[in-house]
């Protein structure tokens, strides 16, 4: 999926906004076509994630001349901010499928600190003898075999990666544009989680405050 559509996917999403910083006019869209499961919950991820992404993205619609009236500090804090958001864009077209596909496994759930973990690590999570197989870590310098492995453990990385890089965006975005009012770092990060751990799907593990696995 291109990244062209992944920012056209966030822009669907941009209802859920509530500190852009200037007004987006959204055409409508008809889908259509059949979809497969698998790639309805793939779109489906990907639109609620990249409307948090959204949120720290509403500078880029900043004419030039709004630009040069800005003062240098400003002006970096947007570079800054774009910086990051395109950074985590790109790394979720690349790697959200991915998510979906080991979602699906049930190797990887949604920790308590609103990151990816990696359940073949957890001892409280009873994984299928064959997609322990499939993910078996000593193959993971066999070209094919080890290439589920290679894949789990890249995408974890690469997936908190970006949702790191989404809160830094959105915290840079809400600094510059509330100057007056201290912004909590702890309660933005609490916000992301909760929306992450809202859009898993039924059957998918999430991790309670308390550390306990469980399916939603």
């Amino acid at each position: 999926m291109s990244l062209r559509f992944v920012k056209y996917l966030s822009a669907l999403s941009a209802g859920w906004l509530y500190s852009s910083c200037c007004s987006i006019v959204i055409p409508p869209v008809t889908l259509t076509g059949n979809k497969t499961a698998m790639e309805k919950q793939i779109i489906g991820e990907k639109a609620e994630l990249e409307k948090d992404v959204w949120m720290i993205a509403s500078a880029r619609t900043t004419s030039r001349n709004d630009l040069a009236e800005l003062s240098e500090e400003q002006q970096e804090s947007i570079v800054k901010e774009n910086n990051l958001t395109n950074k985590a864009l790109v790394l979720m077209d690349v790697f959200l499928p991915k998510l979906q596909i080991l979602k699906a496994d049930l190797v990887v759930g949604e920790n308590k600190e609103g990151f990816i973990s990696d359940l073949t690590l957890e001892n409280s999570i009873i994984i299928a003898s064959e997609i322990k197989r499939k993910y078996n870590p000593e193959l993971e310098e066999d070209p094919e075999e080890g290439e589920p492995y290679r894949m789990l453990k890249e995408t974890v990385i690469k997936i908190n990666e970006a949702r790191d890089l989404m809160v830094r965006g959105y915290i840079e975005n809400q600094r510059r544009n509330k100057p007056d009012i201290k912004i909590n770092e702890q309660e933005i990060r609490e916000m992301f989680r909760k929306k992450f751990h809202d859009s898993a799907l039924r059957g998918e593990y999430v991790q309670s405050a308390a550390g306990v696995w469980a399916k939603k």
